[in-house]
């Protein structure tokens, strides 16, 4: 691993990541004026060599004025802004993807697809989806020609793909989709890292069970299973203009390989995937700073899994006064205020922790019923 000086910048000073950084700075909201000058000087005035955009609105705007950082000497770890957009815009990428000889799935607008169902084209259940989504939200799944009308413009539609029926998970699958539920496991997960110059320079696929859109079961697959398949979504990636991480999402079905999602950033399981073997962040660091790469490239555990639940920490409020200043300090709030908070969910894990912190608290009146 690159020994590097990290600066870490979020809207929220308390972001989780923030406090694994050796600087911190806390930004703006994304879309507020100024935001890319901000982030320029910001830059210029920690003097860091790489940009890495980890959020998809961040990206499409970083991607964009990428020539103006690089220009003060900032590299930018993004393909451009072409690509970018290709990949926030999931209807096109389905549009341009979905031919023959590749396994991407098609996807269509409300009237197309309703055109498709009642000629028989197409089978439901249907899944919908922002064509500019990102984390799973706002989907939904369509088992009648009449929840059609729920659907928005700025939604998309696709096959509901489901697993092989060997697969342990495909009659729980079955019966979740058919109560309208959101059931997300046995998906594949293919992260792929492109060079600079879009160079294919590593590979590695996980079978993802996923919690409201987060992964918390992470378990590698041989990719050599679907290297084959997987040949002609690269080279059309690289026709794009791919270059970074490119995340490609999907199920192993009755047909074989099929994807329906991609996203051109690192990915809430980049980390673990470190862990497991595959340090794509490292490699890409190199690559974009000409750095040599390391002499040893450490193979992908097989033989472990990725497991990822709710992480805890801690920070002196000193540490976070110092991120912002718009967090009033403990010392600072008046002993006789009370507020009246009302907790659902209270006997989860996170809940029974939040419960106890707060009648520790001498600042809320807590009733429990």
């Amino acid at each position: 691993m690159l020994p590097i000086r990290l600066v870490g910048i979020d809207c929220n000073p308390l972001a989780y990541g923030l406090y694994d950084c050796d600087v911190r700075l806390l930004a703006p909201p994304i879309h507020s004026p100024g935001y890319l000058n901000w982030l320029l000087e910001a830059c210029q005035e920690h003097r860091v060599d790489l940009l890495i955009p980890a959020l998809d609105t961040e990206l499409s705007m970083v991607s964009g004025a990428a020539e103006q950082f690089r220009s003060q000497g900032i590299e930018v770890l993004t393909a451009g802004p072409d690509f970018v957009a290709l990949c926030r815009n999931k209807l096109l990428f389905s549009e341009l993807f979905s031919v023959d000889g590749v396994c991407v799935i098609p996807a269509w607008d409300v009237s197309v697809a309703r055109r498709k169902v009642a000629a028989g084209e197409v089978e439901l259940p249907l899944v919908a989806k922002p064509v500019d989504g990102s984390g799973s939200a706002g989907i939904m799944i369509i088992n009648e020609m009449s929840m059609l009308d729920r659907v928005g413009d700025r939604m998309m539609l696709q096959q509901y793909l489901f697993p092989k029926i060997i697969d342990p998970n495909f009659h729980e699958i079955r019966t979740a989709v058919a109560e309208g539920k959101i059931l997300q496991i046995s998906e594949l997960s293919v992260q792929l890292m492109f060079s600079k110059r879009g160079e294919l320079l590593g590979q590695m696929a996980t079978v993802n069970k996923l919690k409201d859109g987060v992964p918390v079961e992470i378990v590698p697959f041989d990719y050599d299973l679907i290297r084959a398949a997987l040949k002609p979504v690269v080279n059309l990636l690289r026709e794009h203009g791919a270059a970074g991480p490119v995340n490609l999402q999907g199920r192993v079905t009755e047909s074989g390989l099929r994807l329906f999602e991609i996203n051109a950033r690192f990915t809430g399981i980049t980390g673990l995937r470190a862990l497991l073997g595959f340090n794509e962040v490292d490699l890409l660091i190199r690559d974009w700073l000409h750095l040599p790469y390391p002499s040893y490239m450490p193979g992908i555990s097989h033989h472990r899994v990725g497991l990822r639940q709710v992480g805890i920490r801690v920070v002196e409020q000193g540490r976070v006064a110092g991120v912002s200043s718009g967090v009033c300090p403990a010392s600072d709030r008046c002993d006789d205020i009370k507020s009246r908070v009302l907790v659902t969910g209270a006997s989860g894990w996170l809940g029974r922790h939040l419960v106890e912190a707060m009648c520790r608290s001498t600042r809320y009146e807590v009733t429990t019923v």
